[in-house]
């Protein structure tokens, strides 16, 4: 005789427990690697993916300041 749907459910589950545990992590190193723009007035870090008018905010809005005051090397 066979297992069930029961043991086949189980065996699965396990499996899967398995494969999916070798990959499970925390992304907090990821996530600190990512942070590449800072500005040099306040320190504040911010994503690779942010973009140069969002920074442009933030230096004028924040500091009163141009972008390239606070973040040097970034061109809008």
């Amino acid at each position: 005789m066979g297992g069930g749907n029961g043991m086949k459910s189980a065996m699965s589950r396990e499996k899967n427990a398995k494969k999916n545990a070798a990959g499970a992590g925390s992304q907090l190193k990821v996530n600190a690697a990512a942070q590449t723009f800072k500005c040099v007035v306040c320190m504040t870090t911010f994503q690779s993916t942010t973009k140069p008018p969002q920074l442009l905010i933030h230096a004028e809005n924040k500091h009163k300041k141009t972008l390239a005051d606070c973040f040097p090397g970034v061109t809008a």
